[in-house]
């Protein structure tokens, strides 16, 4: 950030990852989405300011939380039976809930 090399977006792990890189990007003087956009995954809704919230990649935290349930539920009730283990694939729709904290694409002289 010393140096005014700085990309032209952020795509954070997490939006708590994405909003930490945004109060850094702030403190330096950096405006968002102007000089900057930010985005993060899991939808928790974090702003960057009030009234800005980070976009983020949905991916639908509830759904998961009840899928990992009720297969650890499945697996306690089949506990003391002999069971063989089987791969499960779970596909879940994401859903990219784009908000102002992206601007207009610019130009990276770095």
């Amino acid at each position: 950030l010393k140096q005014g090399n700085i990309p032209t977006a952020i795509f954070a792990s997490y939006d708590d990852v994405a909003l930490g890189a945004a109060e850094v990007l702030k403190a330096s003087g950096y405006r968002i989405p102007e000089d900057i956009s930010i985005c993060g995954i899991d939808y928790t809704q974090r702003q960057v300011i009030p009234g800005m919230p980070i976009s983020s990649v949905n991916c639908h935290i509830e759904t998961q939380v009840d899928i990992a349930i009720n297969t650890l539920l499945r697996k306690i009730a089949n506990d003391n039976k002999l069971t063989t283990t089987a791969v499960q694939n779970i596909n879940l729709k994401t859903e990219f809930m784009i908000t102002n904290s992206i601007g207009p694409a610019r130009v990276n002289n770095c």
